[in-house]
């Protein structure tokens, strides 16, 4: 068995070839995945942090709650209950053209968001015992991960040189602003724009909904 403690994400046109390292999560959205073992896999401050919690009444929320401080025993022990106990871990540094990624919670109302870069890190804490604790080997987690959560490939991230502001521009040419603060996932339609048609923002809103808003048979949003 060995010591891996994190699974990396990335995204490929092609599939890699059969000797490689990469394993396949999703074929149809080109994303595969590896682990690795890292002696500080999310412990510092040159990657944005997200987690499952729970919230004030002690149901799981729903949510992907993103880390804006150096994430440390105090934060996992005093500040957030980590049901799922996955930790998301975007690089810092990121630059217009760069891949971005979208998860959530499974079966849940939780919105899509954003996680940027051609690739992104993915540990499993265990915060018993006076954690938190890095779980070891990760590959032992890997159906807990796609049990509860969707990954799927989102678009290429432009960031607006002036004000910082970040977007995804999709496959199909759909504009999505990203959040600063929780990277939810929301349309870009500039009302009153005098450079798109009224026609074509609708056309743009409702695409945005049949992405992020569709619900299968038991009303679930899928």
């Amino acid at each position: 068995m060995n010591n891996n403690n994190v699974l990396v994400f990335t995204k490929f046109n092609q599939t890699p070839d059969k000797n490689d390292i990469w394993e396949t999560w999703s074929e149809k959205e080109g994303i595969y995945y590896s682990d690795f073992r890292a002696d500080r896999p999310a412990f510092d401050s040159k990657h944005n942090a997200f987690l499952c919690s729970d919230d004030s009444s002690g149901l799981i929320s729903g949510h992907v709650v993103k880390l804006f401080n150096h994430v440390s025993r105090e934060t996992f022990a005093h500040h957030y209950s980590i049901t799922k106990g996955f930790l998301f871990i975007e690089n810092f540094s990121v630059n217009t053209g760069d891949s971005v990624f979208e998860i959530r919670l499974k079966n849940s109302d939780s919105d899509w968001q954003a996680i940027c870069g051609n690739a992104f890190r993915i540990i499993k804490v265990d915060v018993k015992n006076g954690g938190p604790r890095i779980k070891v080997p990760i590959s032992l987690e890997l159906d807990a991960l796609q049990e509860f959560f969707d990954i799927r490939y989102s678009g290429l991230l432009f960031i607006n040189n002036l004000t910082g502001a970040r977007q995804v521009v999709t496959n199909d040419n759909l504009i999505l602003n990203i959040d600063a603060f929780t990277n939810k996932l929301t349309p870009s339609i500039e009302y009153g724009s005098t450079c798109t048609s009224f026609a074509e923002r609708v056309d743009n809103l409702k695409r945005f909904e049949n992405r992020y808003y569709t619900y299968d048979s038991d009303l679930k949003r899928i």
